[in-house]
C-alpha cells in the first residue's frame, strides 16, 4: 500500500509518514498544552492580565532577533551532514548575540520605571536577564534531531519543554495574577527546561566537526528573516499603545489559534533534511509544486470546517472572549498559504539568499506598512487585514520566485 502511495505522488510515503508522525504527535502535544494555558489564562485571568502578558511577550519576540533565529535551520543543514560539532558552537553564538536583545530589554524596563509603571518595569528587568537561555538552546535542541531525522526524539524533547513551562505558567496563574510573578516563572521555567534539554543532547554529539557554512548561513536567514520577526511581533505592541491592554488581550486570542495551526504542519520540518542533501533541478521543481497544489485543495477544506466549529469551540471553551471569533474566522484564510512553506524549505535548503530576502523582506514590509496604516482607521480589524494580506503576498512572492529559479546542484 505504501509502495503505490509513494508511486502515486512520488515521494517517500515512509519517510513522511514516520517524520510526520512524530512531528505531527509532539506538536499536537505542544499545542494542547498550549491551549490548556490558554483556557486558564480565559477563565482565570483578566483581560488585562494577559493583554499585558501578551504585550511583553511581543517585545521579547522583537528583542529575541539578537539570538539569530536563523542559526536554528542553519543547524539543520548542518546536522544533515553530520557536522555534530555545530550544535555547540551555534548555541554559544547564539547565547552571546542575545546579550544585545538583554541590552535592549534592560532599556525598556528602564524607560517603564523611570516613569513609575513597577510592573511593566520589572517583568522587562527579569526577562532581560532570563533572554540568553529562555530564547537560545530549546529550538536548537528540537532541530538537532529533526536534523539526524530522529523526529521521535525532537517530539518527546519539544512536549518534555512544553509541560515544564506550561506547568509552570499554569500553576502561577491559578494562585496569582501578579504579572511580575507570572512573567518571572514562566522565562524562569523556560531557561531552566532549555539548559537541561540542552545538556541532555549535547551527550549525544557523535562528532567535533563543526560546518564552516553554517554561521554565515544562519547570519543571512536572520537579516532576511529580521523584518519578517518584527512583522510577527509589532502588530501587538501597536495594538497594545494605540488600543489599550484589552484590545491585545481579544486580537491575541484570535491570532493564537491561527499560529499554532502554522506551527502544527510539518512541511518544513521533514522536507528540509531531505531537500538540503537533493539538487534544487527541474524535475524537483515540478514535483514541489504540483505537491504546493495539492495541499491547497486539502488546506481549503479543513479552513472552511474551522471557520464554521470556531464559535462553537469558544463559546464552550473561552466565553470571556467570543468577540475575537471574527477576527479568527477571517485570520483562519491565512492557512490557506501555508501549503508556500514547501516551496520556501526549498529555498532555504537551496541556500538561495537573495531570493529570499525578496521572499520575507517584501511581504514583512507590506505587513508592516499595512499595519502602521490601519490599525488606527480599523482598530483591530486593521490587524487582522494586515495579517492575511502579508502572508498572502509572501506566498504569491515565493511560488512566483521558486518557477523562475533555475537549476542549482
Amino acid at each position: 500500500m505504501l509502495d503505490r502511495l509513494s508511486t502515486f505522488f512520488r515521494v517517500d510515503m515512509r519517510y513522511v509518514l514516520r517524520g510526520g508522525a512524530w512531528t505531527v504527535a509532539g506538536r499536537i502535544g505542544v499545542l494542547a498544552l498550549a491551549a490548556l494555558s490558554l483556557y486558564v489564562f480565559g477563565n482565570y485571568a483578566s483581560k488585562e492580565t494577559f493583554g499585558a502578558y501578551s504585550y511583553i511577550l511581543s517585545m521579547v519576540s522583537l528583542a529575541s532577533i539578537t539570538t539569530l533565529p536563523g542559526m536554528i535551520q542553519a543547524l539543520v543543514r548542518a546536522i544533515a551532514k553530520r557536522k555534530d560539532g555545530t550544535l555547540v558552537h551555534l548555541a554559544l553564538l547564539r547565547m552571546r548575540w542575545a546579550l544585545l536583545g538583554t541590552v535592549a530589554l534592560g532599556l525598556v524596563s528602564f524607560w517603564y520605571l523611570a516613569h513609575g509603571n513597577v510592573q511593566l518595569g520589572v517583568s522587562f528587568a527579569a526577562v532581560a536577564l532570563l533572554l540568553p537561555l529562555a530564547n537560545t538552546l530549546d529550538e536548537l535542541v528540537f532541530h538537532f534531531w529533526q536534523g539526524r531525522e530522529r523526529f521521535d526524539y525532537s517530539a518527546i524533547l519539544s512536549i518534555a519543554y512544553q509541560v515544564a513551562i506550561s506547568g509552570a505558567l499554569i500553576a502561577t496563574v491559578l494562585l496569582t495574577e501578579n504579572l511580575i510573578t507570572i512573567i518571572s516563572v514562566f522565562f524562569g521555567a523556560s531557561a531552566l527546561a532549555s539548559t537541561t534539554l540542552f545538556l541532555f543532547t549535547k551527550r549525544h554529539v557523535a562528532n567535533s566537526d563543526v560546518d564552516p557554512d553554517a554561521p554565515a548561513l544562519g547570519f543571512h536567514l536572520t537579516a532576511m528573516n529580521a523584518i519578517s520577526l518584527a512583522a510577527n511581533s509589532i502588530d501587538k505592541v501597536l495594538v497594545w499603545h494605540l488600543l489599550g491592554p484589552v484590545a491585545v488581550a481579544v486580537y491575541t486570542f484570535a491570532q493564537l489559534p491561527v499560529v499554532k495551526l502554522w506551527q502544527l504542519a510539518p512541511l518544513y520540518t521533514i522536507a528540509l533534511p531531505k531537500l538540503s542533501r537533493r539538487a534544487l533541478d527541474i524535475s524537483l521543481k515540478k514535483k514541489l509544486l504540483r505537491y504546493v497544489a495539492l495541499l491547497v485543495l486539502l488546506t481549503a477544506m479543513f479552513v472552511v470546517a474551522m471557520i464554521l466549529v470556531a464559535p462553537f469551540v469558544f463559546k464552550l471553551l473561552f466565553p470571556a472572549y467570543m468577540d475575537a471569533v471574527p477576527y479568527l474566522q477571517v485570520l483562519l484564510l491565512t492557512v490557506l498559504f501555508l501549503p508556500a512553506t514547501l516551496i520556501i524549505t526549498a529555498l532555504t535548503a537551496a541556500a538561495q539568499h537573495r531570493t529570499l530576502y525578496w521572499v520575507h523582506g517584501v511581504s514583512a514590509l507590506v505587513r508592516i506598512t499595512l499595519l502602521i496604516a490601519l490599525i488606527p482607521l480599523w482598530g483591530v480589524w486593521g490587524a487582522v487585514g494586515a495579517f492575511v494580506l502579508g502572508y498572502g503576498t509572501q506566498a504569491v512572492i515565493a511560488t512566483v520566485l521558486f518557477a523562475r529559479t533555475k537549476h542549482i546542484t
